[in-house]
């Protein structure tokens, strides 16, 4: 084996991490950002440019959380209060049934990774109501 081809098994592997690596995680810490601008940008606008950023900001931050593994605690509640927002807005073609479900779930799951949040008694709040609210959609839906 020459030279060559060893030096190209060495570093294949390192590629691969790398692409891995930086090919996720980093791209997703720049995208998280962008969702968060998002977010923070939709807060000041009008009913349908809101809407849309809201809409904006989910998918970017169902792609970014979907596709880690393990990733920071404040993704799950940034997920779950962008997913609240776009219901609040009237859900623009997403399934009400879905946002209310990925709300809950990403709520439930930050306060398991931060039970001491500060805000932790208005977010058990706000599950107990999208609960709620997620039990009349299927109320509804069933009659």
């Amino acid at each position: 084996m020459g030279y060559g081809s060893h030096h190209c098994i060495y570093t294949k592997p390192q590629y691969i991490a790398t692409k891995v690596y930086l090919g996720a995680f980093i791209p997703s810490l720049f995208r998280m950002k962008t969702a968060f601008f998002l977010f923070v940008l939709a807060e000041n606008m009008e009913k349908e440019q809101q809407a849309r950023l809201y809409e904006l900001c989910y998918n970017l931050y169902c792609q970014i959380v979907d596709t880690q593994v393990d990733y920071p605690a404040n993704w799950d509640k940034n997920l779950a209060l962008a997913a609240e927002r776009l219901l609040r807005s009237g859900g623009r073609g997403h399934g009400l049934d879905s946002l209310l479900s990925r709300s809950i779930r990403h709520f439930s799951h930050y306060l398991q990774r931060e039970p001491t949040d500060p805000q932790s008694k208005a977010i058990r709040s706000i599950i107990t109501h999208l609960k709620k609210e997620h039990e009349k959609l299927r109320d509804r839906q069933k009659a």
